[in-house]
């Protein structure tokens, strides 16, 4: 039976988390104070001694109730156990007044160890408790700055900052600052962040880029660093050797809202154009004001992006188009918001034409006449073949998209030369009017023959044709 029982107290033992025993003495009683404490029918008053562990280490009761015993080894604990009733809040606070208590900065006299023993009793006992002038005695507002300074001490380490936890909205590629009203942010750190911040004095500097939603992590780290120790002992005062409270983070959201408009410049006629280039098409991004923001171009595809806008309402319009196309004279309105945030503009734009006009005529000077059923081809300036075109009532019409052509005669009146090749440049909406004149034609026959008058003769004739007959002029050379 006996062997039972050793083993279930080794079972309890290991799973209560006791690291190892430690001893505890009374070190001094704090000069000219008491402290009493009221829960139900339980009273407890006496004056505050300075507990110390074995090693030195400064320690606090848990238990006003109850008696510290210093003559046998208390049980050990590193973290919170059901033992000692305590939720971790309580725990956590009874460290913070310990730290921000007896010896922080100029708390170096010994009430501020009765006063911090009198914080951690209170807020394990939700009944009164308070300071008497004697034992036993008459309740007195003793100490009254000492505690509200080591509760607001307590209070600003929980006090978070003023931009703890918010969800924020800015514009893109912007710098904001946000300063904190509690004047506690410059107690943390940033752990992590996936946008450009960081804390200087008491503001968050925020630099954002393209938009999405980022967040950033901030810490405020417990000021001690050592763990804190839980001491139980049966019928005995239970102790803390306090140590490190929690680390307090808070998380700041950054959402970041812009916009895109995308301008597709197309042809009106879906036609992949020789000359005509939908390259080079500047657009205009207005406010509604009429304040130009910014210009865009179309790349070789006719394509112009812009991105990262910030949201309201804005206009688009062309301002030169690209070689080959009439402006586009349209407005294109567009309003940015969270829930329509890209924008695409079908601009479908006229390429430039000319209307080519040949008249074409044959005669001589002060006498010509139109010439029908003359033929003529047109080629671009790649040597393809534009089309062919015949003249009726002495003229035809070809309308040629924006570029560079050339024209050749192919067929005309007998006798007459054909025209000289024409280049033809369209470069705008108009009419181009050629009058292109036909002369007679001559040509040089060479002959020779031999004279029955003469020996032996060289003859050159030369023929000139003219509407249909032939001269013959003979050049008699004699020859020796």
């Amino acid at each position: 039976m006996k062997k039972i029982i050793f083993i279930l107290t080794l079972f309890v033992i290991s799973v209560t988390n006791i690291q190892a025993l430690s001893k505890f003495y009374l070190e001094q009683k704090v000069p000219n104070m008491y402290i009493e404490s009221h829960t139900g029918s339980n009273v407890h008053n006496g004056a505050p001694f300075v507990i110390r562990r074995e090693d030195g280490a400064l320690a606090y009761c848990i238990n006003p109730y109850e008696m510290i015993n210093t003559n046998e080894y208390y049980y050990e604990y590193d973290s919170n156990n059901e033992l000692f009733n305590l939720t971790d809040e309580q725990l956590d606070r009874m460290n913070l007044i310990s730290y921000y208590g007896y010896n922080y900065k100029n708390h170096t006299d010994l009430k501020w160890y009765g006063i911090t023993q009198y914080l951690i009793w209170k807020t394990l006992n939700p009944n009164d408790i308070f300071f008497t002038d004697v034992y036993y005695g008459s309740r007195i507002d003793a100490y009254v700055e000492e505690v509200n300074e080591l509760e607001e001490l307590v209070k600003n380490y929980y006090l978070l900052p003023s931009i703890a936890n918010n969800y924020i909205e800015y514009k893109n590629n912007g710098s904001y600052k946000l300063t904190d009203s509690n004047n506690t942010l410059m107690n943390y750190e940033i752990v992590s962040s996936d946008i450009d911040a960081y804390i200087e004095n008491n503001s968050l500097n925020i630099t954002t880029k393209s938009d999405g939603i980022y967040k950033i992590k901030f810490i405020r780290k417990a000021p001690s660093v050592s763990n804190y120790m839980l001491y139980n002992l049966p019928n005995a005062q239970a102790i803390i050797t306090p140590g490190k409270a929690k680390d307090i983070e808070f998380v700041l959201t950054i959402e970041v809202n812009s916009g895109s408009v995308t301008v597709n410049k197309l042809d009106s006629e879906s036609k992949n154009r020789h000359s005509a280039s939908l390259k080079g098409a500047v657009y205009g991004i207005y406010k509604l004001d009429g304040e130009l923001l910014t210009t865009i171009e179309t790349d070789e595809n006719g394509k112009a992006d812009i991105y990262n806008l910030e949201l309201g309402q804005y206009y688009i319009k062309e301002i030169t188009p690209s070689a080959g196309y009439e402006l586009d004279t349209n407005t294109y309105y567009i309003n940015i918001t969270k829930e329509n945030k890209n924008f695409v503009i079908n601009s479908y734009e006229k390429v430039i034409k000319g209307e080519v006009v040949i008249n074409k005529y044959y005669g001589e000077d002060n006498n010509y006449e139109l010439e029908d059923d003359a033929i003529f081809e047109i080629y671009d300036c790649d040597n393809n073949l534009i089309g062919k075109y015949e003249t009726k009532g002495g003229f035809f019409k070809a309308t040629l998209d924006y570029g560079d052509y050339y024209l050749l005669q192919i067929k005309g009146k007998d006798g007459y030369k054909f025209v000289d090749k024409l280049d033809i440049e369209v470069r705008e909406n108009k009419k181009y009017i050629y009058d292109l004149y036909n002369k007679r034609e001559v040509v040089y026959v060479p002959n020779t023959y031999k004279n029955e008058y003469s020996k032996d003769y060289k003859s050159t004739s030369f023929y000139l044709i003219l509407t249909g007959f032939v001269f013959v002029l003979i050049d008699l050379i004699k020859v020796i």
